[in-house]
């Protein structure tokens, strides 16, 4: 992916040294479509499908793709014949590679809904999902994090987007305390120098602890953080060599001319 798209999605999470949450809004998720457009790939892979009875094709890509391997590993998935295609190098247009697609490209792939389901959306607002918290779904203990890609293959107004929030998104979202609220954070500045603790750690744990916007411990610590922690960028900041103004200036308009020794 680009280095201005690799910035932008690097914006939407929450970073703590060598580790990061990330979420998707409208505006990253559309990016991931766009790049998955140029790439010719044009759909989605439900890598979460199971098939209990699969057919002699996915048997043996995958018998083929783990031979090493004495476990079972349980029923294929759109994701492992997925992979066993690209373990395998079938390459696209060879007999091997129609026959997979024509049993399972109806099951195993989606067009991109223009607005995605999204597990934790709130009209306009997304409040923070909790990947890794487990819940029952169909009799299978799944996390909201596959539940809500799960979700992603369907429009925000399908009934099953509505009836799938109704039931995990107490379970799975909350409303996450956040720090500086509509103001920057300063990630990497310094707050206790023995605990080399930072401004963004302290935002991280917030997500980690599950720490409420109307919780005690969220009002405590803004109270402590807030102005040490945010602040607001200015509209036309100062930049000293200008690098977006593209404008022809003479070296008088820009302060005179540099002196070379």
């Amino acid at each position: 992916m680009g280095k201005e798209a690799l910035q932008t999605l690097t914006s939407e999470s929450i970073k703590d040294r060598d580790q990061f949450i990330s979420y998707d809004n409208s505006e990253t998720f559309q990016m991931k479509v766009d790049y998955a457009s140029k790439k010719c790939l044009g759909l989605g892979l439900k890598w979460w499908v199971e098939f209990e009875d699969p057919t002699d094709i996915a048997r043996g890509l995958e018998d083929n793709s783990t031979e090493t391997n004495s476990t079972d590993e349980g029923p294929p998935t759109c994701s492992s014949i997925d992979a066993a295609l690209y373990a395998e190098f079938v390459e696209d247009g060879t007999d091997q590679c129609t026959d997979v697609k024509s049993v399972y490209t109806t099951e195993c792939c989606y067009s991109y809904p223009i607005h995605p389901c999204g597990l934790c959306q709130q009209g306009n607002d997304t409040l923070t999902l909790l990947w890794g918290n487990t819940v029952d779904y169909d009799g299978k203990n799944l996390t909201c994090g596959v539940i809500d890609n799960m979700l992603n293959a369907e429009s925000n107004d399908s009934p099953l987007c509505m009836s799938e929030k109704d039931l995990y998104f107490d379970s799975c979202c909350f409303d996450k305390c956040s720090l500086c609220g509509e103001k920057q954070l300063a990630w990497d500045f310094v707050v206790d120098t023995e605990a080399e603790m930072t401004c963004g750690q302290i935002e991280a744990q917030f997500t980690a602890n599950e720490i409420f916007t109307t919780s005690k411990e969220c009002k405590e610590t803004k109270e402590d953080f807030h102005d040490i922690c945010c602040y607001i960028m200015p509209t036309d900041p100062c930049q000293l060599c200008d690098e977006y103004d593209k404008s022809p200036r003479s070296s008088q308009e820009r302060g005179g001319t540099a002196k070379y020794h």
